[in-house]
Formats: C-alpha cells, structure tokens, sequence
C-alpha cells in the first residue's frame, strides 16, 4: 500500500510510530534559537508522541522538515499553539551538500531518539534515518542513515529490544506493500539485513508495534492491509519474538483486528501498566491504547479508538475519539503521569477543520474515556 499510502499523505490523510514515554515535567528547559515561525495556512501533518514531546512535519517553503515542542505533564504545550517549536534533526547531506535536508516524513519518537523517512532526491526515494536526542529535546550528535535501499521506506516505527532496537517500516520495491523489520544497534548500526514481517499479496503498510503486555518477550505489530483485487483496506496484526521474528512466520501467524466494510488505516498501539488504584484490583494493569482512522462517508475521515486484549486481539466495539467537520487523521498516543492513579493517555491527531491540518491533543482516562476537550497543541 505504500503508493496509496503516499497520495493519502500528499491530500493529508497521512498515516504513521509511536514511543511510549512518561512526559517530561512541565519545567521549562532553555532551548537554541527556535526556526522562523510558519507562515499561516501551511499544514502540520504526521504527528507523533514520546519523550516529554509533540513531533511533526511541516513544509515551510522549502520541502517538510521534522519540528517538535516540549509538552507538559497535563498534556498542554509549551509555548501555546503557534511558538515554542525548534528543530528536531540537523542537516543530513554529505560532501558538498553537508548542510543540505531533504524532504523529511513521518517521525517516530523513540529508541534512540527519533527515527524518520527521507527523501534526499527524486532518484533514490525515502530512505530511513535516526537522531539522537538530549532530555530536552534537542538534537545529539549528526543523523545517522539506517537504511538507504531501492524504492520507498516509509512509516517507521521502532521499539527498543535486546542489546538495541527492532525498526520496522513499509516499503515497496517487490510488490504494492510489505512490512519490514531491521534491527540496529545502540550505535545506529544496522544489524544484519532487512527481514520481512508481513509480506505477500496485497499492499501491507503503515506497521506500528509494541511490546506485548502480556508476554514481555514478545512485540505486537499492527499494520493496514489492502488484499489483492479488494476495494477496503482494514487492519491486521502480527506477534513478533524479541529478536522480531514473526511467530508463524510472515505468511502466517497474521490475525485481523479490524475489518469492516470501510476503509481502516493508520493504526497506531500504545502499551503501558497502570497502578491497583486506577482499577481498584489486586493487581496492577497491562492497558492498550489502539487508535486507528476511519473515512467517513459524510465528510473525511475519524479518529476510532479499539479496546484491545493484552495479546493484541480486539474485544468490544471501537468507539469514535476525534471527528466532525474536516478530516482527522494520523493519531498516536503516549502515557502522562508516572504510572499511579493519575496516569493518563494524550492522544494527538492532524486535523484540518479549519482549512489547514493542526495537531489536537486530547486526554484520555485508562479506560478510553476523553477527559475534557481537545485542544490545538501546534498551530499557525
């Protein structure tokens, strides 16, 4: 699906990986200069969650680049919707291009840092990228390249594991789709090659993945799957040994999460463990957070969210997080809080209700339930 992914994203209906990370506290850390402020009416799009940050991509005249801001312990933003932002990746050319950017999609704040697609030109198509960052969001040391191959790499997602951290991305150069995985070490350093997750007929795309709360060894991943000759796409999963093997390999062992009639895509999963007293049981809690996007037939399409067992199979009804005029697309998810009673989720999606994509940001309680209003966490 990666080519339909690609007009998804080009119309805003971008799809996209998520960290799972206690925010960082709500005081404020000094930052370099902060980039020239966006002109109004450019669109904010690809947002993801994770390390006390909001990430996004946004073009400003001169193709996307990947910005971020601080976020509070309350799920608000610092600096308010339209200041507060700053650069999350430094140039990325090489030679006589040192200090050159190519269009950069799709972040995925975790493992290292931050992990992103990028097309250094219209030849060698998104290749896959990490940067590491310091506590307070700023960028460590130069980018590191962690797979430059045919075609396009897209959608990455990554989740630490033994002795480093398991990547996985889409990507298109035998068929319409396949998830991919590779692993890579604390250095940025691939390890060995890339290896296939989901792979077959159809257009698989858009993976995200978590540690499976109920068997810590293991990783679930979600992906969209569109079959051959089908007219919907819905959402599929896997579960993935430690080393990201798939269990029952990449033919088999894939179970559907959610299939309907409609169109289903951008899954994102959240995984974390919430204390007794958020569930007033004698245990403490493994909860999923599972977002995904619907079209609507009346107007775009919505933000659903999915009550998933610990196994990454769905149980109950999926229920509707962010909808209304316009579209809303692309949402991620993190934990706020330190894990007590208190903790919540943040979920933030893209919406262009207002001609334009922003970033919203909305609480949750552990159980699904919104707590509040959403509000714009980037903005012009």
């Amino acid at each position: 699906m990666g080519k339909q992914s690609v007009l998804r994203a080009s119309a805003g209906l971008t799809a996209l990986a998520v960290a799972i990370a206690v925010f960082a506290s709500s005081t404020d850390v000094g930052f370099a200069q902060a980039p020239p402020a966006p002109p109004a009416g450019i669109d904010q799009i690809d947002p993801d969650l994770g390390l006390g940050l909001v990430a996004w991509s946004e073009d400003r005249g001169a193709g996307h680049r990947i910005y971020g801001k601080r976020v509070r312990t309350n799920g608000m933003a610092v600096g308010g919707a339209s200041s507060g932002a700053f650069a999350l990746t430094r140039a990325t050319g090489n030679g006589v291009d040192a200090d050159s950017t190519g269009d950069q999609r799709f972040p995925a704040l975790g493992g290292p840092g931050l992990v992103w697609s990028e097309r250094v030109d219209d030849v060698t198509g998104y290749d896959l990228f990490a940067q590491r960052l310091h506590g307070n969001g700023l960028p460590s040391g130069p980018p590191r390249v962690l797979l430059s191959a045919p075609g396009d790499q897209l959608f990455p997602d990554v989740v630490a594991v033994a002795n480093g951290y398991l990547l996985i991305y889409s990507e298109d150069t035998t068929d319409e789709g396949d998830v991919m995985g590779l692993r890579f070490t604390p250095s940025l350093v691939a390890r060995g090659a890339p290896f296939p997750i989901a792979q077959g007929e159809g257009a698989a795309s858009d993976p995200t993945v978590a540690r499976d709360p109920a068997e810590p060894d293991r990783l679930i991943v979600h992906f969209t799957f569109l079959p051959k000759d089908a007219d919907n796409s819905d959402i599929y999963g896997v579960r993935l040994s430690e080393t990201g093997v798939p269990i029952g390999g990449a033919r088999g062992g894939i179970f559907p999460v959610i299939a309907t009639p409609e169109n289903e895509y951008a899954p994102r999963l959240v995984t974390g463990t919430f204390a007794d007293a958020v569930r007033n049981s004698k245990s403490n809690a493994s909860q999923n957070v599972f977002l995904f996007v619907r079209d609507d037939a009346a107007d775009g399409s919505d933000v659903y969210a999915q009550r998933l067992r610990a196994n990454g199979f769905a149980y109950g009804a999926p229920f509707k997080v962010a909808g209304g005029l316009g579209t809303q697309s692309w949402p991620t998810a993190t934990i706020i809080g330190d894990g007590g009673d208190d903790s919540e989720w943040l979920v933030a999606w893209a919406d262009d209700a207002q001609g334009t994509f922003d970033v919203l940001g909305l609480r949750l309680r552990f159980n699904g339930i919104p707590r509040g209003r959403g509000h714009v966490l980037v903005g012009d």
